[in-house]
């Protein structure tokens, strides 16, 4: 079962799952460019913002000295990660998440994600947009290292 973490932002609440927490840890990191936070189920803060400084730190304490080759390895657990950033409670993303489940077709899919993150969102920064596009980059980073292969 995958872990949620809070999206801590300046604008919408929002989420993210992952079964790799690292792998949630370091997308969220490069997407925002250190300007978000995330917090685990008890509140705990497991990923600081560090917009101007303490990112190359913070990867140290987790273990990464390489970012380049941790994104190498780890593309697809990111960008499946990466898709599940939601607008909403806690309640409200669980919910939307098995109404996605139970979509099948991959366009009317989109259409309902795209419907509840306009609905959901209040500001302009379109996290969730963002999110999806991070993780088409990562899927195509992967198929460019495979064909290097």
């Amino acid at each position: 079962m995958n872990d949620w973490y809070e999206i801590i932002n300046p604008s919408d609440q929002c989420y993210i799952s992952a079964a790799d927490p690292l792998a949630a840890k370091v997308s969220i990191m490069l997407l925002s460019r250190g300007a978000y936070a995330l917090k685990d189920k008890d509140g705990e803060t497991v990923l600081p913002m560090a917009r101007f400084s303490g990112y190359k730190e913070w990867l140290e304490s987790e273990g990464i000295s390489n970012l380049q080759g941790y994104v190498d390895k780890h593309y697809g657990d990111m960008a499946k990660a990466l898709r599940t950033v939601t607008y909403g409670s806690l309640a409200e993303v669980k919910k939307q998440q098995e109404e996605i489940a139970k979509i099948k077709d991959p366009i009317k899919r989109e259409e309902f994600i795209a419907y509840h993150e306009d609905a959901k969102r209040t500001s302009m920064s379109q996290i969730v947009i963002a999110a999806r596009l991070f993780a088409k980059q990562l899927d195509e980073h992967g198929q460019d290292e495979e064909a290097q292969s």
